[in-house]
């Protein structure tokens, strides 16, 4: 059972029978904005992180030429491309750079990928402590009950009778 549904049985429990498609529809609604929001937030601050680090390591090292570091920087402009070591090598191999200047590139790149990715799940982390601030405001008790009882009251107020049985009434009838 995973935790979407477990939130759902919970939310279902908590309504009138007759608010279950409704209830079911917000829940839904809100699963997949909220996913899809979470991975656009991330995704973002993923691309930023990885660029913005990416093109200060380079540019701080000594090692690689300045030619390089303002290439980098000015075709890393639109977003870094994930690339993994072995294909930046490969890339790397076929240009005129020093060795040195290469292994520099291929170490910033790892070192861009944890810091990106450590970024990102910082974001992730701080979403989830704001949300679980907000979750301690959802209410503490059934809904169905409260429900019902608003029903009853609106009946009375349409004008329609109301009985009220009392036991003297039921020992004395008029």
């Amino acid at each position: 059972m995973t935790l979407d549904s477990s939130v759902m049985n919970v939310s279902l429990q908590s309504v009138a029978s007759d608010l279950h498609t409704t209830v079911t529809g917000i829940q839904n609604t809100f699963t997949n904005f909220g996913a899809s929001l979470g991975t656009a937030l991330v995704g973002a601050v993923l691309i930023g992180s990885l660029t913005t680090t990416f093109v200060a390591g380079v540019s701080s090292n000594p090692a690689v030429p300045a030619s390089v570091v303002s290439e980098a920087s000015t075709s890393l402009e639109a977003g870094i491309p994930f690339v993994s070591d072995a294909d930046l090598q490969k890339q790397l191999a076929t240009t005129s750079l020093s060795p040195e200047a290469r292994l520099a590139i291929v170490d910033e790149n790892v070192t861009t990928r944890l810091v990106g990715l450590r970024v990102a799940l910082s974001v992730v982390a701080l979403v989830i402590v704001v949300a679980m601030f907000f979750a301690r405001m959802l209410p503490t008790e059934s809904l169905s009950g409260a429900a019902a009882g608003v029903r009853r009251r609106r009946r009375r107020h349409r004008g329609e009778p109301t009985v009220r049985l009392t036991v003297a009434t039921a020992l004395h009838p008029a």
